[in-house]
């Protein structure tokens, strides 16, 4: 009776994690994991009638499940095609058991518990209202898990829904034991080892207690979570397609974990004034300058749309996802290799916005093509008035609405810009 309840859970447990090789068959991670299991000699015959079985029964768990989308759209618990069958259905757990319940030990796979895993990963993912309440709570949970009390959360974003974006700031305040070695230690309580296994079911003895090694054990929410392959300070992630990025930020001269991000603007007129002039090769001299420089963006997008009415707030939220998915479809979504990302398409749809008052959702879409198609790339785009003496030339030159403004598309080359207007001609054409 244990081996066939372990074989189901098994079972639909590999097509949860969705590693099967694209012929139905197990991996070698799959495998090991099956002969770990089972307590099976490696050289006997036991493991490969064992994965001859699992494999069969994924092969007819998917087809299954193919057939219960395809004739109902309801949830599974409805299914009554052909009436009164009803295959297997998942466990669901809710995301209100997320937002409302007490925090979890981090070590929640003990053993050879395998139900408990599977019942710990296995969900159907409901609709989050609130992205940044949701990100909030994820993050008070760690907060009283480790007892990291000297951290605390920012959050900004014109465009709280799913499908948006959140710029997100982690802050580290002193506590008296040397301002070089409690920054170290605040970063690996931030962004964890670099060496952290983040696979299941590994990650879930992981005695990692960062704040990456958390998010990473919440994979039923969080995905596409990676570290920054430029700084240790900064996570990336989504929750249900909203991008969240997240910089890490140490304030060793208090105490006080900040309520507010009114003491953002002089630590970048800080580190502005710490920069060395002479790099010439185009990008951002500091890493933190540039990612604060979004956050207050961000920030700044934020308390100008507060002050227009509800219809045009959804017109230009919905803008700014249609426009994001555009560019994904398209492949010039990614900054990283010198394409638009959010940052740069708010601040141009920003710019159309306020050009074009009172302009409904189609209108807004359809001018905002028009704007750049046309554009004197020669002149950079702002959205408040403040001059630069470092602008570029070449390339796109989006600035951030603040003080000391930073160019959000520094990456973007020559034919990098060709291919982006070429995309958005076609855009316009549609």
């Amino acid at each position: 009776m244990k081996e066939k309840l372990y074989f189901q859970k098994i079972c639909e447990y590999f097509i949860f994690t969705k590693e099967q090789n694209m012929d139905g068959k197990l991996t070698k991670n799959q495998i090991n994991f099956v002969q770990e299991m089972f307590n099976l000699n490696e050289k006997g015959s036991g493991v490969s009638n064992w994965v001859e079985k699992i494999e069969e029964r994924i092969n007819e768990l998917i087809k299954m499940n193919e057939q219960i989308k395809l004739d109902n759209q309801r949830n599974n618990d409805d299914y009554l095609n052909p009436e009164g069958y009803k295959p297997f259905s998942f466990e669901e757990t809710e995301i209100n058991e997320e937002l409302h319940t007490e925090p979890n030990n981090f070590l929640e796979f003990k053993g050879n518990n395998l139900i408990g895993l599977i019942n710990t990963l296995y969900s159907n993912r409901r609709n989050i209202i609130n992205p940044k309440v949701f990100f909030q709570t994820l993050f008070n949970k760690w907060i009283n898990l480790t007892k990291n009390n000297n951290f605390g959360l920012l959050m900004a974003s014109p465009y709280n829904k799913i499908g948006g974006h959140i710029q997100a700031i982690v802050v580290a305040v002193g506590t008296g034991k040397g301002e070089e070695e409690e920054k170290i230690k605040a970063k690996q309580i931030f962004n964890g080892e670099p060496n952290t296994f983040c696979r299941p079911p590994f990650m879930y003895n992981c005695s990692d207690k960062s704040l990456f090694c958390y998010l990473c054990k919440k994979s039923r929410f969080v995905n596409k979570l990676r570290r920054s392959p430029s700084s240790d300070e900064f996570i990336q992630f989504e929750i249900q397609t909203t991008e969240i990025n997240i910089t890490f930020v140490h304030k060793p001269e208090t105490r006080i974990v900040p309520q507010d991000s009114s003491w953002i603007e002089s630590l970048m007129k800080k580190l502005s004034n710490n920069l060395n002039k002479e790099s010439g090769n185009g990008e951002p001299k500091n890493f933190t300058l540039n990612n604060l420089a979004l956050f207050k963006g961000y920030e700044y997008l934020e308390n100008l749309i507060e002050i227009v009415n509800e219809r045009e707030k959804q017109i230009f939220i919905q803008a700014f996802i249609g426009l994001k998915n555009w560019a994904k479809g398209y492949c010039v979504y990614s900054s990283q290799f010198g394409f638009l990302d959010g940052n740069s398409i708010s601040i141009m749809l920003t710019k159309v916005f306020l050009l074009n008052p009172g302009a409904n959702f189609l209108e807004l879409i359809e001018r905002f093509f028009l704007t750049f198609v046309t554009w004197n790339w020669q002149n950079p785009i702002r959205i408040i008035n403040k001059a630069n003496n470092d602008q570029k030339e070449e390339g796109i030159n989006i600035y951030s609405p603040t003080y000391p403004e930073q160019s959000l598309t520094y990456k973007i080359t020559k034919s990098n810009l060709k291919i982006i207007v070429n995309v958005m001609l076609r855009g316009n054409l549609i």
